[in-house]
């Protein structure tokens, strides 16, 4: 049996750290993924392979988020930053504040500050639309996992544009029941 879910969109900015200094991709940007997933197996007792809007929820967590390898998150803690104040005179004025809901991302030597609610962490070497299709494969297998699922294999494929696409296919070896 097999059951596809396709077209799932999301929107997310990202860089590609490991890319050569010339390509436009080491700077921020963004996409419109096009993501496709099929599962292939045998259906349980509910008669699913697995409910399709389980693996919508596991997509949909990239949604309108920051991409970033968490090789790349810096510790949170307490920082100094220099602030302009505009009174009439330009002072600078040390300010300390609490980041310890904000997330400190490390792009070419320069340190970014994001709410935390709009990053979101890898554990991918980069982001790309290869990366992101072992990882996407990784937590449906994983969901697969946990809700005792017959999955065989799990094909993920990202379309970073219409023209352009990564496929991963993982074969689940058999397991025990």
């Amino acid at each position: 049996m097999e059951l596809t879910i396709t077209n799932t969109t999301i929107s997310c900015a990202h860089f590609v750290h490991t890319a050569c200094s010339d390509s436009p991709c080491q700077n921020l940007h963004g996409h419109n993924y096009r993501i496709d997933v099929s599962l292939f197996g045998e259906p349980a007792e509910d008669g699913m392979l697995i409910d399709a809007k389980d693996i919508k929820i596991l997509i949909n967590t990239l949604d309108h988020k920051f991409l970033v390898p968490e090789s790349l998150i810096l510790p949170s803690e307490r920082i100094k930053i220099d602030r302009i104040i505009s009174s009439g005179l330009h002072a600078l004025e040390h300010h300390e504040t609490n980041y310890s809901d904000h997330t400190m991302i490390s792009i070419h030597g320069n340190t970014i500050v994001l709410p935390s609610s709009l990053v979101c962490p890898l554990s991918i070497p980069s982001i790309t639309a290869e990366h992101l299709a072992d990882h996407l494969c990784d937590i449906i297998h994983t969901k697969c996992m946990m809700t005792a699922r017959k999955i065989k294999t799990i094909q993920v494929t990202v379309y970073e544009t219409d023209k352009i696409s990564a496929t991963r296919k993982l074969d689940i070896p058999n397991r025990k029941q």
